[in-house]
């Protein structure tokens, strides 16, 4: 890895220490001159952003069971009618 002569797995934590710096330079810029948006990066969704996903995920199947219901209920309930 270029003037380090890091190779392999030296090599990748070189790289992400470098990028870990670069984001903490660009947050400190960012707080100091006070913008609206602080540049962080997120390396791994947290455990709640995952369980929130679920739940959707859950809530939108549940909304389209009760719209194949309505839907079954409208269909049947037009088949009897006089």
């Amino acid at each position: 890895m270029g003037r380090s002569g890091a190779k392999n797995e030296r090599a990748r934590e070189a790289g992400n220490i470098n990028q870990s710096l670069l984001t903490l330079g660009r947050v400190i810029t960012a707080l100091v001159e006070h913008t609206p948006h602080i540049p962080y990066r997120c390396v791994a969704p947290s455990l709640l952003l995952l369980l929130l996903l679920l739940l959707l995920l859950l809530l939108l199947l549940l909304l389209l069971l009760l719209l194949l219901l309505l839907l079954l209920l409208l269909l049947c309930g037009s088949s009897h009618l006089p």
